[in-house]
């Protein structure tokens, strides 16, 4: 799979829905479940394939099931897949692929499941010192995802003033109603914590917006909303 037309001509003819719906059955081999990991990967590696799948296939979800998948004996490790060793870049790329149309129409529960995915894919690559693409942006944008998401834009633009950096906040100003839903408020709690793993595992290196009043921020941001959490 190479372009976007490839993809649409796999999607027309449904090889989409029966290659994840293969992988997870109990026919599919370890070689058969490796190709339909290959494809997947190609896959997420066209812009607007990685969109599709993320909306329309819950990939985020799967990819995440893959991460996680627990070994109880030594004869379903021998059975299960093994994970091509660029799988956790490769997502990586495509969670920086999807902030930006994140923060064009920030939603509570697409913002959970996203912080949830990137916070078990940051620590792995830092654990295994490689590349996350966590930059000081980055950083600030997923800041501002979390604040629009879940409604706490004041501080933030408060703590944003210095750098002149309020513009990012695109729903600044903004008033809200207090939600006390219950699953508002567990998503709201659960994607704080992933968030605040990501902020204290961010390891500055010198490179986009101010670093020091950045870091100033993000250790703000730590001592104020970890308060919030259980």
């Amino acid at each position: 799979m190479k372009d976007s037309p490839d993809y649409y001509l796999y999607k027309r003819r449904h090889v989409i829905e029966l290659a994840l719906s293969y992988h997870d059955s109990p026919v599919s081999d370890h070689h058969s479940q490796n190709l339909v990991t290959q494809l997947l990967l190609s896959a997420l590696k066209i812009h607007p394939a990685a969109y599709d799948l993320t909306k329309n296939y819950g990939i985020v979800a799967w990819i995440h099931s893959l991460c996680y998948k627990s070994k109880s004996s030594k004869d379903e490790e021998e059975k299960s897949v093994r994970l091509p060793p660029s799988l956790a870049q490769e997502c990586a790329l495509v969670c920086w692929t999807l902030l930006g149309k994140l923060r064009s129409s920030p939603g509570a529960s697409d913002t959970y499941k996203y912080l949830q995915l990137l916070a078990s894919i940051i620590p792995y690559l830092a654990a295994n010192e490689q590349p996350s693409g966590l930059s000081c942006d980055r950083i600030l944008s997923l800041l501002c995802l979390w604040c629009a998401a879940f409604e706490e834009t004041v501080v933030l633009s408060q703590l944003l003033s210095p750098l002149n950096l309020n513009e990012m906040l695109s729903s600044a100003g903004q008033t809200y109603a207090p939600r006390t839903d219950c699953e508002y408020i567990k998503l709201k709690t659960e994607s704080l914590s992933s968030l605040l793993a990501l902020l204290a595992s961010w390891q500055p290196s010198g490179v986009g917006t101010n670093q020091t009043s950045l870091q100033q921020i993000v250790s703000s941001c730590l001592a104020l909303w970890i308060d919030m959490l259980p």
